[in-house]
């Protein structure tokens, strides 16, 4: 058809509008569907030359009865000329379609339009859970074609970011695909993602040993793409060429950041996406919890969240709580708190009373675990070479996470300080006016336990009327009680199945770590507190105070007095350092520290302090670096 002059295009395009017209007929509507599918084709083959179709073609896709019919009019619309709003639209409208070979067909269409297609790669990128493997090798190769080349190129104003991070998470959960297609589709995107896929290199990494060899070769060429390798010298590099925090602010994502729409008044329209971070408000605490959103259920309309501090999953109707969405596009734009969910009614207070309530809350936390005060460039308390030695929490946009560092050097110069993580033992330099950068200030006349030479006890606990004992030396996840059963046999439950099993299935406790109570001693007058209290008021104990300490931690602790022949647990010592602190779970981060004093950020776990045992300070015990440590 390239040899087609100008005439014979139209008299083609004359003819195949014809017979996309032609309508479709009840009942058998074959013959009918088969000549709106011909004249979809010969739009296909018409390229830029078939724009007046399509109108036509958009219609199609959306409404026509038949599903080869609407996959036709998609795949030409990835190559007509025209309107790319009609188009796109479209295309997005038929990404949704109950119909896997439309879907597919709207894919490729969009993998063909390239940089056009950006504003539906949300939509590209929901269609990466189906279980069609073509489908969704076919959504890699679309979101790669969305970011290829220098069109490519997210807005310098910043107003694509959260497209292109979506892109990158999308790849990155589709590089573990079952089939070696999509992981090798998914791994190759990766390296056309720029800054937002530098953040994923771990999981490019792990393709370099993968069993296919697409997969291996897709890998190679994703990290010579991103400057993690470079061929020619075969030399590896731990930066690459692209930043992950240095995005513009997002200004257009919602209405409501401009100011064109009130807050309160589309609440009840914003719809909360898989991946999105929330704050759930509980009024017993009188606090926020951030979560992140895991699934939505439409049958039940309930969201899973995993909540930030303590790992704990939970389903939620957001309609029946007060629940905000987060918008933070990058570092140096604000965060803004978009309602979703019920906004429940509370007494007003006056500004003074708010405040003074604001000052005596500030007043205990500070007495309790120091301060993290925002640094302000300029305008701090402290700058320049007074930062020299104290503590910092660093903000990474892309990671969503914050992590914290010392300052070790200032270049008055440059006006650059040097920064050392105490996560993967990284040094850094940045201008910290340029940053989201927190100050921890300690607590005066604070005094802080030592973390070296503690020895956990087992703790009575109780949840309905089953007492048990909640067992020393466990991590976030894999914590537990020991009780004897109905049946007089010894157990050990986790925390969720303990509650779950002896709980009062009529309480709303929504946590475990809210229901399962702490048994004072017999002389006590204390009343019961719950689990999730008592850890919290340990945790304070040392706070945020410890953070950067290095200690050597048993990894083998095995308190229980069951089975009857049960011997001496031996102990494993492994060296960690604590690298954060959470005051509303009541735990410490720690990370495994390596024979060379380096960081392996592979082995990091959240954890109770005072359910733990360590070594003294001096105490000559050995390393134990086994393999066997592995499943610790």
């Amino acid at each position: 058809m390239d040899s087609w002059d100008a005439a014979t295009r139209a008299r083609v395009a004359a003819v195949a509008l014809e017979c996309l017209k032609t309508p479709a007929r009840a009942g058998d509507d074959a013959d009918g569907a088969s000549t709106r599918v011909s004249g979809a084709r010969m739009f296909h083959a018409l390229g830029d030359a078939g724009r007046d179709g399509v109108g036509t073609l958009a219609a199609l896709t959306r409404r026509d009865g038949a599903a080869r019919v609407r996959a036709a009019c998609a795949r030409a619309l990835g190559e007509v000329g025209g309107s790319n709003a009609c188009v796109i639209r479209a295309l997005g409208s038929a990404l949704g379609d109950a119909r896997d070979e439309v879907r597919i067909a709207a894919t490729r269409a969009c993998e063909a339009r390239g940089a056009e297609a950006k504003t539906v790669v949300g939509k590209l990128a929901a269609n990466a859970t189906s279980d069609d493997p073509e489908l969704r090798q076919a959504t890699c190769e679309a979101i790669e074609s969305v970011w290829r080349g220098r069109r490519g190129d997210p807005a310098p104003d910043g107003s694509e970011d959260v497209i292109l991070f979506q892109s990158a998470e999308c790849a990155g959960e589709l590089t573990r695909d079952a089939d070696a297609g999509v992981r090798a589709a998914a791994t190759r995107c990766l390296g056309h993602l720029r800054g937002a896929a530098a953040a994923k290199v771990s999981l490019i990494n792990k393709r370099i040993e993968d069993t296919d060899e697409s997969v291996r070769e897709a890998a190679t060429e994703a990290l010579i793409k991103l400057g993690f390798f470079n061929p020619s010298t075969g030399t590896l590099s731990k930066t690459g060429n692209y930043r992950t925090t240095k995005f513009s602010a997002n200004k257009n994502l919602f209405a409501v950041l401009s100011g064109k729409q009130d807050i309160a008044a589309v609440r009840t329209r914003v719809k909360v996406p898989i991946g999105a971070v929330v704050r759930v408000w509980w009024p017993m605490d009188e606090a926020y919890y951030e979560a992140k959103v895991k699934a939505y259920d439409k049958e039940t309309r309930e969201h899973t969240v995993l909540y930030v501090d303590d790992g704990v999953e939970e389903r939620v109707n957001f309609k029946k709580e007060k629940v905000d969405l987060r918008h933070k596009p990058s570092k140096k734009g604000p965060t803004t708190w978009i309602p979703c969910g019920m906004l429940p009614k509370k007494p007003k207070e006056t500004k003074s009373e708010s405040a003074d309530k604001e000052r005596a809350r500030s007043e205990r936390k500070r007495k309790r675990e120091g301060d993290w005060i925002d640094y302000e460039g300029a305008g701090a308390e402290v700058q320049g070479v007074g930062l020299v030695g104290r503590h910092v929490k660093v903000w990474w946009p892309l990671d969503k996470a914050w992590y914290t560092a010392e300052v070790r050097g200032y270049d008055d110069g440059t006006r650059e300080h040097v920064v050392f993580y105490f996560e993967d033992s990284e040094e850094e330099k940045l201008q910290l006016a340029n940053e989201r950068v927190q100050v921890f200030f300690p607590s005066e006349d604070a005094t802080v336990p030592s973390v070296h030479g503690l020895e956990p006890k087992r703790l009575a606990v109780r949840v309905g009327k089953k007492n048990g004992m909640y067992e020393p030396g466990c991590f976030r996840g894999a914590e537990c009680v020991s009780c004897v059963d109905d049946k007089g046999e010894p157990g050990t439950y986790l925390c969720a199945d303990f509650d779950k099993r002896f709980g009062d299935p009529q309480t709303d406790t929504r946590r475990w770590r809210r229901s399962i109570l702490v048994v004072p001693a017999q002389r006590s007058k204390d009343a019961p507190q719950s689990i999730d209290k008592w850890l919290r008021a340990q945790g304070d104990r040392w706070g945020a105070h410890v953070v950067g300490k290095e200690l050597k931690m048993d990894i083998n602790v095995d308190m229980r007095d069951f089975p009857a022949d049960k011997g001496d647990v031996k102990p494993i010592w492994q060296r960690v350092k604590i690298i954060a602190y959470s005051s509303t779970s009541g735990e410490h981060q720690v990370v495994d520290v390596k024979e060379d004093g380096t960081t392996d950020p592979t082995r990091i776990h959240w954890l109770p302090l005072c359910m733990q045992r360590t070594a003294p300070e001096d105490g000559d015990v050995d390393d134990d670096d086994d393999d066997d440590d592995d499943d610790a």
